[in-house]
């Protein structure tokens, strides 16, 4: 398990400092390490108190843990004075530590000061060339660069004022900004990247500056690149503000572990089960990315380039061969195989069987995408010969498209989907027990069943119907999760989780003139920093 070192203030009332990070820290999967520096009395109305702890004893604390455990990575947040902060620097520099990120902490949410005047000097010269990413808001940022931020441009610009004192890079925080959307500016190795997420209209925000430093550290101590640390620890404050706690007569804190429940062992739900048994197959995403898969595609050819490009995205490699030649021999090298039936071609139809049945020969599972099952005879035929001949480990489509494969007397309509999700799950299920397949059906809410046991799964966003290759991009996802799993049931909800979950992630961050073309990019970027925290902590899944 990794570790992460947070050197920081306490708060009595738990919205912010040591208690907030802890929290956060627990939230990322990360063992918490702590050296408190302060001791606060406070509560959401303010700071009445602030009692500073010994230089020896913020030495000692941080001694102890490091020479014992070890740190993967620092958080550092309030400093109230120059004797602190000059024994916390030469502390860090004596046990060597990296992945430190400086939170500079000045003024509290409710207006407190947290710092002396005299200190803010020390905190440049003694802790920004030591720090790997400094995290100062708006009101902070003004403090140290001496000039009022009013927009992006000026940002920007103390951003790169402040780089002039740290190796390290730069996120100034906008909240504080009078504007429609939340857009924070990282400056990082000479470029400018803006993290865009719609504002939370919540008065809930204490502790937001801890929440969010801590989870950059806990990001990096599990070997995220700062780019991914930063923009996931973004996606992870938002939903911690949206689940702020509305308690106190003044700001309430931000929520770190808004994704758990309480702990009841008398009484556990079928869902409470499931999502037991499944703590573990969240993992699965991150010996996928270990073991690198090959996944064989015979796709359509409208989609192509995104099959290929989201399974690279998930940590896959894709390989799209559709000549009868060699079809044979690709499938048995490969981990998984996807056939598409998006553009049929009688060219190809021969490949799929063979390919098939080569797969099933040497055990590898194959997912079957009927892309506009029932819409013409040539489709009909040709998926009843699939299905004749091939054991399909899941087969992935819409309502529509499912229904078709069962209901021979009636006719899909392309890749739209005509029926609801209740008609879709009797078929599904009938469907599942007579092909003995795990059947995936996507929709407002996905479902996916094996015949007995039904998930659903209800992530996403409206905006992945207006982009075509959503659906294929989803089948490519379920085989390298199929690939490595033992169940296919797991590896179906795996790879629906990661699409819906990707696809609500890049509506949240487009502005007001981005659209379709913008938010499929931005989809593949989420699909491709998705991580196991972040499946378990944004995945809806109810298990019936």
């Amino acid at each position: 398990m990794k570790k992460t070192l947070t050197i920081a203030g306490s708060d009595s009332s738990c919205g912010a400092g040591i208690q907030t990070d802890l929290k956060t820290f627990v939230a990322h999967g990360v063992y918490p390490l702590t050296a408190i520096t302060a001791i606060t009395a406070q509560n959401t109305v303010g700071v009445s108190h602030i009692e500073e702890l010994s230089m020896e004893s913020i030495k000692l604390q941080i001694e102890a843990v490091v020479n014992d455990i070890g740190a993967d990575s620092v958080k550092i947040g309030m400093l109230s004075n120059k004797e602190t902060i000059l024994t916390v620097s030469k502390t860090l520099k004596e046990l060597n530590l990296t992945n430190i990120v400086l939170d500079p902490v000045m003024v509290s949410t409710t207006g407190h000061k947290l710092i002396k005047d005299d200190a803010i000097n020390t905190l440049i010269e003694q802790l920004f060339p030591i720090a790997d990413i400094i995290t100062p808001n708006i009101k902070e940022a003004e403090l140290l660069v001496g000039f009022e931020i009013k927009n992006e441009e000026s940002m920007e610009k103390a951003a790169k004022k402040l780089r002039e004192y740290t190796k390290g890079d730069i996120l100034i925080k906008g909240g504080h900004l009078d504007k429609e959307d939340a857009v924070d500016i990282f400056y990082s190795d000479g470029n400018i990247h803006s993290f865009i997420s719609k504002r939370v209209d919540s008065s809930n925000t204490h502790g937001t500056g801890c929440t969010l430093s801590s989870a950059i550290a806990a990001n990096l101590a599990n070997g995220k690149s700062k780019v991914e640390a930063v923009r996931d620890a973004k996606d992870f404050i938002t939903s911690a503000i949206e689940s702020g706690i509305d308690i106190g007569k003044g700001s309430g804190p931000t929520n770190p572990l808004f994704f758990l429940k309480p702990y009841s062992p008398e009484k556990i739900s079928k869902e409470d089960s499931f999502m037991k048994e499944t703590d573990e197959f969240y993992d699965l995403i991150e010996s996928l990315r270990g073991k690198k898969p090959l996944i064989h595609h015979i796709t359509n050819s409208v989609t192509i380039n995104d099959c290929a490009n989201i399974t690279l995205a998930i940590g896959g490699s894709p390989v799209m061969a559709d000549d009868i030649n060699e079809v044979e021999e690709m499938a048995s090298i490969a981990s998984a195989l996807v056939i598409n039936v998006g553009t049929l071609n009688s060219r190809t139809i021969e490949s799929m069987i063979k390919a098939g049945k080569m797969a099933n020969e040497m055990g590898i599972p194959v997912i079957l995408d009927p892309v506009g099952a029932g819409a013409t005879s040539l489709r009909k035929n040709t998926l009843n010969n699939l299905l004749r001949e091939v054991r399909f480990a899941v087969i992935k489509g819409n309502s529509s498209e499912i229904m078709s494969l069962i209901e021979e007397d009636k006719k899909g309509r392309g890749v739209d989907s005509l029926h609801k999700s209740t008609e879709a799950l009797i078929i599904a299920k009938e469907l599942a027990k007579k092909y003995s397949s795990v059947i995936a059906v996507s929709g407002d809410v996905d479902i996916v069943t094996d015949g007995d046991r039904v998930a659903k799964i209800k992530n996403g966003t409206s905006m992945m119907g207006d982009v075509t290759g959503t659906g294929c991009m989803g089948a490519s996802l379920i085989a390298n999760f199929c690939s490595i799993s033992k169940s296919n049931f797991e590896a179906a909800i795996l790879g629906l989780l990661s699409i819906g979950i990707a696809g609500e992630m890049a509506e949240s961050s487009l502005r007001n003139n981005e659209g379709i073309g913008t938010f499929k990019v931005r989809m593949m970027d989420y699909v491709h920093s998705i991580d196991s925290r972040t499946l378990k902590t944004k995945g809806k899944v109810e298990y019936v």
